[in-house]
C-alpha cells in the first residue's frame, strides 16, 4: 500500500491525556482482566508533569524517577509482577498520512484532470456533416432517435474519455478500501508494531552472527605457532643437529681456469651447432649472440634473453640464465621474489614450448610492464601539475589517459595497449606476426587515422607523450584558424604560424593588422584553453568566448579577427582623441547602411567631428577590416526614420598600399583630405543640377610649391593633388551674352583646397585661370593689394575663396568671376581714358579723375546667386562737385543695360559733368555768403546729363540739357519760365527780363547766346552758369525793383536744401 493510513491523533488505544512514551500508562500497562498484572494503586500527583522514557511514580515520591532509578542510595523496591512483563511493542508512526488529506487531493487531481481533458478534446478537430443532413440527423438514427457519429476523431474523443474515467474510477476505488481498512484502525495498527517487532528481532539475530564470524577472521592474524624449542637450543648451542640424517653427499672438486674455459667453449660449440641445426627460429630470435657458454637474443628496444643448455642432445630443454630490459624505467629482477617467480616461470615455458614460449611470455610481460609505467606516470601527474586535467581508466591491457577535462571541447583522449600485429588484408606467417604497443589519437572524439603520433619506446615518459598529443592538437588548431584568416587575407595582414610536434608552448598563431601591434593566439597545455596575449583590458571579453568554444578550429578565426580589429579600433579611437577629434556621438549610422555605403565590411568603425566642424551634417568615419584600415568622408542626413548617408568618399590616406602610423600629422593630414573631399563634392553636385561640365584631375605639384599638410609623406620632388577643372563659358552661362567676345578668361578654370581656419570654421580653396588677350591687360592688375584676388604679368589670376563646411563654392565663384570680369574691365576703360587708378580689388576701385578730384568704387555682394552684377556704391569726397549727382552717377553705374558699357558712359559723365558741377559748386558758395533768400537757386537733377535751375522768388527756370549737335555734344540752356510767370516777372522786375534777355543773346568764351537759349561746350558751360546766376542775383533787392514776396512762391515738393544757417541756401530737387 502507498502508505499507512490513521484516523485520528490519540493513538489506537483511544487519547491520552499525558504524554507518554511506548504506550506507558499511570496506572495501567495492559487493558486486561488479569488481576496479575494489575498495578498497585497510587495517589494522584499534584501537578500534570508529564512522564517520560518510561517514567514510574513511586508510593511515597511526589515526583517521578528518571530512567527508573529512586533518588536514593538503595535500590527501588519493584514489584515481581512488574519483572515478569515483556517489553513494550514499540509503535511505528513514520510517514503516516491523513485519510482525509488524501481523499481532497485525489478529489483535487480528478477535478483538474476532467478540466484539462475537456480542454484538449475541445481542440480536437472533427469533420463537417455531409450538407444534406440537418443538425446531424440523416437515415440512420441511433438511440432515442440521435445520429452516431462513427468519425475517428469521434471515437477518438470517447476512447480518450472512457480512459480518464476508469482511471479516476481506480483511484477511488483504492481510497475505498483505504477507508474500510481505516474502520479497523486499531488492529492494523498492531498488526504494523508486530511486524515491525518482528523484523527487528531477525535483524539482530543476523548481526550477532556475523560480527561473532567477523572477530573470528580478524583474531587470525594473532595466532602464534608453536616454537620446536629444543631443536632451536640444539643449533644455537652446537651448531647442529645430531637427530637430523645425513645424505652424504660429495662435492665436486672446483673447476680450474682451463676447464672452466674449455667447458664455456664447448658450450658455445653447443649452442651453435644446435642453433644452427636443430633449432627453428623465428625471425625475432635470429638476432642472437654466443659467448661466455651462452646465447644472447637481442630484441631492440625491448630486452635480452640469456639462455644455455646442459646436454648435448638436440633435445634437451635450454635454461633461464638471465633478462636484461632495454628500456628505462626498467624493473629491476637481480633478486628476491620476482627474481625466483621468473626463473620458474621461464625455465617451465623453455621445458614446454620452447624459445618462442618464453619469448612469448617475456615479451608479453614486458609490454604489460610497459603499459603499467605508463599508467603510474599519468596517476603522478594527476598530483602535480596537470591536476583535475587528466583522467586515467585501465582497461586490461590498455590505458586511456584523457586530457583538458575542463575544455568545453569534445573529449579527447589517447588509447595505449597492446597490438596483435595483425594488418587487416594482409596475410602474414604466425612467426611473423609480433604484438607491439600501438597508440591511438582521438581528437574530438574522433580517431585522428592521418597523423602518426610517436612514442618513444626504449625511455617511457607519460608526460613527452602528452606534451607531443597536445602539441599536435593546438597545432591542427591553429592551423585552421589561419587557413581560414589567410582565405580573407589582404597584403596589410600579416600571418606567423609557429607549430611543433613536441612542445605546445611553442605552438602560437601571430596576427598582425598594418603598423597596430601584433596579437598572439595561443594554448594552455594542461587545460587546453585558447588565451591571447600580450594581455590588456580588451582581452577579458575575447578570452571568455575562446574558452566557452566548443569547436575552436571552425569559430576562433572570428573572434581573433575581431579582438585584433577591436584593438585597432582602441587605438585609432585614442589617437583620435589626442588629435583634438569628438566622436559623433549624436549620429547613429547602422552596420547595414555604411556598408553599402562604403562597399567594404566594417568589423569595426567610428565618426569623430575635427575642429571646426561644428554642427556640420559632414563627419570623419573610418572602418576596421582584414584590409586594414579606412578612412572615409561621410555626409550624414537625418530622416524620420532615423540617421541616414547621404554621400560616402573613401580618403586617400595610404602610402605604397600601406597605412602610416597613427600620429598627429596624419590626423591634421586625414582632416584635410576630408575637407577637400566634401567640398569638391559640394561643387560637383551643383554643377550637376545646373549642368555644367567638369572634372577631376590630378595635377603635379612641386613639393615646396604646396602645403605639407596637403601632401603625402616621401621624398619625391613632386606631388599630385586633386583639383576640380572647369569650363569658364559654361560656368557663367546665362551671364555673358557673346562667350567668344565677352569672356574675359580662358575655358579652363581649376579649383584647389588651400586649407581650412579651425577657428572660423571656413574651407579656403584657390580658383586658378588665365586672361585672355593678356597683352591687354592693364598693368594695374598686377599691382591689386586685394588679398583675395591676385595677377601676375602673364595674364594668370588666383581668386582667393572662403566658404563653410560642406557648402558649395559655386555660386561664391560665379560672383568673384563676374567680379573680376567687371575690374577687368574698369581697368581696361580707366586705361583707355587715361585716368590714374589708385586702387583696384575684388571690393573696390579708387581712381583719379581730375587734377584733385578722386572716386571710390565699392562692390556690395548680390543679394541672390540668380541676381545680376554686384551693387555699386559710389563715394565721393565732402568737397567734390559731383556730390550734386552723386545718387545720378550710381544710378548710372547700377542700371542694367545691354551693352555693358555703364562704367564708360560713367567715366564719360565724370568728365563732361565736371564743369557743370563747379558752377553748382560756385553758386553754392555765392549763395553761403549771401543772405538775401532770394538768390537762393533750386537746381533739379533730373540726369547726369538734365538739370534745371530754380528762382523760385524770381519766377525764373532754367534747363540745361547735354544734347547732340551734328557730331559733337554741347550743353543747352534754355529759359522754360512760363509764359504767366514771365508776364508776372515783367511786372515785378521789369530789369531782370531785360538781362536776360541781353545774357541769351552775348558770346562768351567756350559758349554762345542764341537768343532762345544759350549752347556752349563742356569746358565754357561752366561760365555760363555763373553768369546766368549773377545775372539773376543781380535783380534781387534794389537792383531791379525788389523781387516777388518771398510768400508767393511756395517751394515745391521734394526740394532739398543746401548751405548753412548764415546766408541763403542752394536748393536741390532731387
Amino acid at each position: 500500500m502507498p502508505g499507512r493510513l490513521i484516523m485520528d491523533t490519540n493513538g489506537a488505544n483511544g487519547a491520552h491525556h499525558r504524554a507518554q512514551v511506548n504506550g506507558g500508562k499511570t496506572q495501567q500497562l495492559h487493558n486486561s482482566n488479569n488481576s496479575n498484572h494489575a498495578l498497585p494503586s497510587k495517589p494522584p500527583r499534584s501537578d500534570s508533569s508529564h512522564l517520560t522514557n518510561g517514567d514510574v511514580v513511586l508510593p511515597g515520591l511526589s515526583y517521578p524517577t528518571p530512567n527508573g532509578l529512586s533518588p536514593a542510595m538503595s535500590p527501588p523496591r519493584i514489584p515481581p509482577s512488574i519483572l515478569e512483563l515483556p517489553p513494550e511493542l514499540l509503535e511505528v508512526t513514520f510517514n503516516f498520512q491523513s485519510l482525509g488529506q488524501l481523499i481532497e487531493r485525489v478529489t483535487q487531481d480528478c477535478y483538474g484532470g476532467l478540466v484539462e481533458k475537456i480542454e484538449q478534446l475541445a481542440k480536437m478537430e472533427i469533420p463537417a456533416q455531409p450538407p444534406h443532413l440537418t443538425n446531424g440527423a440523416g437515415n440512420h438514427l441511433g438511440v432515442n432517435g440521435i445520429k452516431d457519429d462513427n468519425s475517428q476523431q469521434n471515437r477518438q474523443k470517447k476512447l480518450q474519455m472512457l480512459e480518464f474515467a476508469t482511471a479516476q474510477r481506480h483511484k477511488f476505488i483504492k481510497l475505498l478500501v483505504l477507508s474500510q481498512w481505516s474502520r479497523n484502525v486499531d488492529d492494523v495498527k498492531k498488526m504494523i508494531n508486530l511486524i515491525k517487532w518482528s523484523k527487528d528481532q531477525f535483524d539482530s539475530y543476523h548481526d550477532a552472527a556475523d560480527g561473532i564470524a567477523r572477530i573470528k577472521f580478524e583474531t587470525y592474524n594473532f595466532k602464534v605457532q608453536n616454537p620446536d624449542m629444543e631443536t632451536a637450543l640444539s643449533v644455537l648451542s652446537q651448531g647442529k643437529v645430531p637427530w637430523m640424517p645425513k645424505f652424504g653427499y660429495i662435492p665436486p672438486p672446483p673447476l680450474t681456469a682451463k676447464q672452466t674455459l674449455k667447458t664455456l667453449r664447448n658450450l658455445n660449440t653447443l649452442l651453435a651447432i644446435r642453433l644452427n641445426l636443430h633449432e627453428d627460429l623465428m625471425p625475432q630470435l635470429r638476432n642472437y649472440r654466443i659467448a661466455n657458454g651462452r646465447v644472447t637474443f637481442s630484441f631492440p628496444l625491448e630486452f635480452e634473453l640469456d639462455v644455455t643448455i646442459s646436454d648435448e642432445e638436440p633435445v634437451s630443454p635450454f635454461f633461464f640464465i638471465d633478462v636484461r630490459f632495454l628500456f628505462t624505467p626498467a624493473p629491476q629482477i637481480s633478486s628476491g621474489t620476482l627474481r625466483g617467480q621468473i626463473d620458474f616461470q621461464v625455465n617451465t615455458i623453455l621445458q614446454k614450448y620452447k624459445l618462442r614460449g618464453a619469448y612469448d611470455f617475456i615479451h608479453g610481460f614486458m609490454l604489460t610492464h610497459k603499459i603499467g609505467v605508463l599508467r603510474k606516470q599519468a596517476a603522478e601527474l594527476t598530483r602535480g601539475r596537470w591536476a583535475s586535467s587528466l583522467k586515467i581508466e585501465q582497461v586490461h591491457r590498455s590505458l586511456v589517459v584523457q586530457y583538458w577535462l575542463d575544455s568545453p571541447q569534445p573529449k579527447s583522449w589517447v588509447e595505449i595497449g597492446v597490438h596483435s600485429g595483425k594488418r587487416k588484408g594482409l596475410r602474414n606467417a604466425d612467426n611473423l606476426i609480433t604484438s607491439c604497443i600501438k597508440m591511438r589519437w582521438f581528437r574530438n572524439s574522433k580517431e585522428v587515422q592521418d597523423v602518426e603520433v610517436p612514442i618513444d619506446l626504449k625511455d617511457l615518459s607519460m608526460e613527452r607523450i602528452l606534451k607531443t598529443v597536445t602539441a599536435l592538437h593546438m597545432s591542427s588548431i591553429l592551423r585552421a584558424v589561419h587557413d581560414k584568416i589567410l582565405a580573407s587575407a589582404s597584403n596589410v595582414l600579416f600571418l606567423e604560424l609557429a607549430t611543433s610536434e613536441s612542445e605546445p608552448q611553442e605552438c602560437s598563431l601571430k596576427v598582425k593588422l598594418g603598423e597596430f601591434p601584433a596579437i598572439s593566439l595561443s594554448a594552455d597545455v594542461v587545460t587546453g584553453r585558447l588565451y591571447l596575449h600580450p594581455a590588456s583590458s580588451f582581452t577579458p571579453n575575447p578570452q571568455r568566448e575562446l574558452e566557452q568554444m566548443t569547436n575552436p578550429a571552425e569559430h576562433a578565426h572570428s573572434t581573433l579577427i575581431k579582438f585584433v580589429c577591436y584593438v585597432a579600433q582602441q587605438m585609432i579611437d585614442k589617437a583620435a582623441e589626442l588629435a583634438g577629434w569628438t566622436p559623433a556621438q549624436d549620429y547613429t549610422i547602422q552596420k547595414e547602411l555604411l556598408r553599402r555605403a562604403t562597399g567594404v565590411e566594417p568589423l569595426r568603425s567610428g565618426f569623430f567631428r575635427c575642429p571646426g566642424f561644428g554642427l556640420s551634417n559632414w563627419v570623419i568615419a573610418y572602418t576596421v577590416n582584414l584590409a586594414g584600415e579606412s578612412w572615409w568622408a561621410v555626409e550624414v542626413i537625418r530622416t524620420p526614420t532615423g540617421d541616414s548617408i547621404r554621400s560616402c568618399r573613401v580618403l586617400p590616406t595610404a602610402i605604397d598600399g600601406k597605412q602610416p602610423h597613427l600620429s598627429s600629422s596624419l590626423f591634421r593630414k586625414i582632416q584635410h583630405y576630408a575637407i577637400r573631399t566634401s567640398t569638391y563634392l559640394s561643387a560637383e553636385r551643383t554643377l550637376e543640377a545646373r549642368k555644367i561640365d567638369r572634372a577631376i584631375k590630378w595635377i603635379p605639384y612641386k613639393r615646396k610649391d604646396v602645403p605639407h599638410l596637403l601632401t603625402e609623406s616621401g621624398s619625391a620632388p613632386e606631388v599630385t593633388l586633386p583639383v576640380v577643372c572647369l569650363r569658364f563659358s559654361h560656368l557663367l552661362k546665362g551671364y555673358i551674352n557673346n562667350p567668344e567676345k565677352d569672356s574675359f578668361a580662358a575655358e579652363l578654370l581649376q579649383l584647389h583646397y588651400i586649407g581650412f581656419d579651425t577657428d572660423l570654421g571656413s574651407v579656403k580653396l584657390i580658383a586658378k585661370g588665365m586672361m585672355r588677350k593678356a597683352s591687354r591687360l592693364p598693368a594695374i592688375l598686377t599691382n591689386t593689394h586685394d588679398e583675395e584676388v591676385s595677377f601676375d604679368a602673364s595674364g594668370s589670376f588666383a581668386l582667393v575663396l572662403r566658404m563653410g563646411l560642406g557648402a558649395s563654392c559655386v555660386d561664391k565663384l560665379v560672383a568673384q568671376l563676374r567680379t573680376i570680369g567687371r575690374i577687368k574691365h574698369f581697368a581696361e576703360v580707366l586705361k583707355q581714358r587715361g585716368l590714374d587708378c589708385r586702387e583696384i580689388s575684388l571690393s573696390k576701385v579708387v581712381f583719379k579723375y581730375a587734377n584733385d578730384l578722386s572716386v571710390e568704387l565699392t562692390f556690395a555682394p548680390p543679394t541672390t546667386p540668380e541676381a545680376d552684377d554686384a551693387q555699386i556704391l559710389l563715394k565721393l569726397e565732402h568737397d567734390n562737385p559731383h556730390k550734386f549727382i552723386q545718387q545720378q552717377l550710381q544710378d548710372l553705374l547700377n542700371t542694367p543695360s545691354s551693352s555693358g558699357h555703364n562704367f564708360e558712359i560713367f567715366t564719360h559723365a565724370l568728365s563732361f559733368t565736371l564743369p557743370l558741377c563747379r558752377a553748382f559748386h560756385t553758386i553754392h558758395s555765392h549763395a553761403a555768403l549771401n543772405i538775401d533768400l532770394n538768390a537762393s537757386p533750386h537746381i533739379h537733377p533730373r540726369g547726369v546729363d538734365s538739370f534745371r535751375l530754380s528762382y523760385m522768388h524770381m519766377l525764373c527756370h532754367f534747363d540745361i540739357r547735354y544734347k547732340r549737335n551734328r557730331d559733337e555734344f554741347e550743353w543747352i540752356i534754355s529759359d522754360v519760365t512760363p509764359e504767366q510767370h514771365k508776364a508776372q516777372r515783367g511786372q515785378v522786375n521789369p530789369s531782370l527780363n531785360a538781362k536776360l534777355k541781353e545774357w541769351f543773346v552775348k558770346l562768351g568764351k567756350g559758349w554762345t547766346g542764341m537768343n532762345s537759349c544759350i549752347a556752349g561746350g563742356v569746358m565754357g558751360i561752366e561760365e555760363a552758369v555763373v553768369g546766368l546766376h549773377d545775372v539773376v542775383s543781380s535783380c534781387v533787392g534794389g537792383g531791379g525793383g525788389g523781387g516777388v514776396p518771398a510768400m508767393a512762391v511756395q517751394p515745391p515738393p521734394g526740394v532739398v536744401q543746401r548751405g548753412g544757417s548764415n546766408g541763403p541756401d542752394v536748393v536741390i530737387l532731387d
